[in-house]
């Protein structure tokens, strides 16, 4: 039971979901719940019959199912992706108050000297935030603010708290977090260049450029040389804005036609090339190199050629943009096309962007393959579950990699990046195998396919799927 015996349980429940035979699967995964140890991966098997339960609309039997699990299952072991699972059941059922409720437990339940509880914070505000919940997303935050030991050593909890408050306008309020997390921040760590961009950002998005050209000269005089670039992009950015606005009054001989929601939506896009509002919009989600990018390259042509706009990472990002951004972009578009090859399957950047395309669709199959064409190149083998496990083995070899590596190391001295890329490659783990199961049961181009004339009848799916007149 406890050498990797719970993924043979996962499989042959997969198979039998698969065959539409539901409640054998559950009750196949509830055996193994019963023999399996409780520090043993068993929170993925809790975890996967709440799916399949949910699946079938057997919404309240998923919730206890879940519950049941979090009474077993120890803080260490992923309990928290239990309390995400149960928040996700109420969160597609509208009880947006109860799924609240799951988040906040889930994260009191984590242990507090494992230095990944603020980040919880972040990841249950941000799904209450993609569900609308803004207010509780911000309150979610300032809770963390208020009573997590070691927040002051992280301006990323501060930070996420002021931009959903901009995000409604309320930027006094942001300004205040901001201000207040430069305060907290621990001596010695280099962290106000983070504080800089975030602040010199919200005060662009208000329209407050006075204040914004006094930031900057604030951050010119205290941030080490090397540290100053995006000040000066910053700066030409105020500048062109006001410019144009200038140009624009003495055109219309009056009020500016620049509206000021227009520049915020400009400034909240992180500087990466406007997204055209147009019904016909089309990201690419793709490994670099090889015989995806080809296809990629085709695909932008031929979608151009049908007067679609294409938005793939090195076309549409320049040199400074933050590729996180770009990422969480392709991770909220309604129309992706997923080039699935074997590099891909092993990219933390690619995993990133199918992850949050699988979050945003609460991890409904129907409503996340409305958004996504997938296209299976001939190296990707994800159509049967053994192949797919295989995929999992791999993130679980680098979670573990990972976890050695910070063995002996005080967490705070981990920084955020070793910390965030933890968690996801915890969620690649535990979702692979749906994520891909899903992908394999969709009659879709694979191999060079892709690359003859069927690659029009494709592109016409995603019309005719879309709508896109």
């Amino acid at each position: 039971a406890d050498k990797n015996l719970y993924s043979l349980y996962q499989s042959a429940a997969e198979l039998l979901g698969q065959a539409g035979k539901t409640d054998d699967a559950v009750a196949l995964l509830k055996e193994g719940i019963k023999i399996i140890p409780a520090d043993k991966s068993l929170s993925s098997l809790y975890q996967s019959a709440a799916e399949l339960l949910g699946q079938a609309g057997k919404t309240d039997d998923a919730v206890a199912l879940l519950k049941e699990g979090i009474k077993v299952i120890p803080a260490d072991k992923n309990l928290f992706s239990l309390y995400q699972s149960a928040a996700e059941l109420a969160a597609k059922t509208g009880d947006i108050k109860a799924a609240e409720d799951y988040l906040r437990a889930g994260i009191r339940s984590a242990t507090r000297s494992g230095g990944l509880i603020f980040h919880l914070y972040q990841r249950g505000a941000e799904f209450l935030n993609r569900r609308g919940a803004k207010e509780a997303a911000i309150n979610l935050l300032l809770e963390c603010i208020r009573e997590v030991p070691g927040t002051r050593n992280s301006l990323s909890v501060f930070r996420a708290a002021a931009e959903f408050l901009a995000d409604q306008g309320r930027y006094d309020e942001a300004l205040a977090i901001l201000d207040k997390g430069r305060d907290a921040i621990a001596s010695g760590l280099r962290q106000m260049d983070v504080f800089y961009r975030a602040k010199i950002k919200i005060l662009m998005r208000g329209g407050r450029f006075k204040e914004a050209r006094e930031c900057i000269d604030s951050g010119f005089a205290e941030l080490r040389p090397d540290e100053t670039a995006f000040l000066k992009r910053l700066a030409d950015e105020i500048a062109e804005i006001e410019l144009q606005k200038v140009q624009s009054e003495g055109a219309f001989g009056g009020e500016s036609s620049t509206s000021l929601a227009s520049t915020q939506a400009a400034i909240k896009s992180e500087e990466l090339d406007a997204v055209p509002e147009s019904e016909s919009v089309v990201h690419i989600s793709y490994a670099w190199g090889g015989e995806s990018e080809d296809v990629a390259d085709s695909l932008e042509r031929k979608l151009a050629a049908r007067g679609h706009c294409v938005r793939r990472d090195k076309s549409s990002m320049r040199t400074g943009d933050w590729i996180s951004r770009f990422i969480a972009e392709i991770g909220q578009a309604s129309k992706v096309v997923v080039i699935f090859s074997a590099k891909y399957l092993r990219s933390p950047y690619c995993m990133r962007e199918l992850l949050y395309l699988w979050q945003s669709s609460l991890g409904d199959r129907s409503d996340m393959f409305d958004r996504i064409a997938p296209v299976v190149l001939s190296d990707a083998c994800i159509d049967q579950a053994i192949d797919r496990l295989k995929v999992v083995r791999y993130w679980k070899g680098e979670r573990e990699r990972l976890e050695e590596a910070t063995e002996g190391l005080d967490p705070l001295s981990w920084g955020e990046s070793t910390r965030d890329q933890l968690l996801l490659i915890r969620d690649f783990e535990h979702r692979s195998a749906d994520m891909l199961s899903w992908a394999a049961d969709v009659l879709i181009p694979r191999g060079r396919s892709v690359a003859d004339e069927r690659f029009d009848d494709f592109i016409e799916l995603i019309e005719r799927r879309h709508a896109v007149q």
